[in-house]
């Protein structure tokens, strides 16, 4: 499977107090770990957080000595990580998340397991919609910062929208993509996931290639093109696992075909 935006082994260069260049060598996430946030204090971690930021690069480099911007980076991607439970995708940006975003993900995080709890003992009905993008054999999942399932695009329906008005906010919101091609409305499916008596409106795009996404950080932090094949391979949240494996309702001459 194809993982969008990744985190990669990091290249950095460390020069030494006489102004001579040291030679450049690879540092895997697991030795930058090791290395600077090996330590439990979560006030040092979020320290080098704030100093990873690169609004504060003035303040990194007077306060973090011989550590390159490349390295508080990295330092960043590992306190990411820590917090918010989830990699970062980059794609389509050219630089990593600010800490209002982690402090958004970490609240997504903490808040999430609470609303669960105040949706189940409420009984709380709630109307959904998804859209199923297709890239060829290939179908785009996203990753949220407080759910480890991936999920496809999508959110909320709104009381004064239909489905696809949703679902095109949704694109817009969580990945920057406007869809100019028709969305097919092709199913609902009714289940109960996380506490909340839940319907959800199926929608599908058929793309050629991928355009570049434009992810909030905030929300979500993740995306990945997935072979068909390879479904099974992911945790998928429950609506997706009715798409893939064709259990919904068809609707409008919709097709509930199977993909497992």
């Amino acid at each position: 499977m194809q993982r969008i935006g990744s985190p990669r082994t990091t290249r950095i260069t460390k020069a030494g107090k006489s102004g001579r260049d040291a030679s450049n060598r690879h540092l895997s996430k697991g030795q930058i770990r090791r290395a600077y946030v090996g330590r439990k204090n979560i006030i040092s971690l979020a320290i080098l957080a704030i100093l990873a930021n690169p609004t504060l690069s003035r303040a990194g480099d007077a306060l973090t000595g011989d550590l390159n911007k490349q390295q508080l980076q990295a330092i960043q991607m590992v306190v990411l990580a820590k917090f918010a439970g989830g990699k970062v995708s980059d794609l389509g940006r050219d630089k990593l998340p600010t800490l209002v975003d982690i402090a958004w993900q970490i609240l997504f995080r903490l808040g999430f397991p609470v609303a669960r709890i105040w949706w189940r003992l409420q009984r709380r009905r709630h109307v959904g919609a998804l859209v199923a993008i297709h890239v060829g054999q290939s179908l785009l999942l996203l990753r949220s910062s407080y759910r480890s399932a991936w999920n496809f695009p999508g959110g909320s329906v709104r009381q004064e929208e239909t489905p696809e008005v949703s679902v095109r906010r949704e694109l817009a919101e969580e990945i920057g993509l406007v869809a100019n091609a028709p969305l097919q409305l092709v199913g609902e499916v009714c289940g109960v996931w996380d506490g909340r008596i839940d319907r959800v409106f199926l929608f599908v795009l058929r793309l050629d290639r991928l355009p570049t996404l434009q992810l909030d950080n905030r929300e979500i932090i993740g995306a990945q093109l997935v072979p068909i094949d390879d479904l099974h391979k992911v945790p998928l949240t429950g609506p997706v696992q009715a798409y893939v494996r064709g259990q919904f309702s068809p609707i409008d001459g919709g097709a509930a075909q199977s993909f497992s």
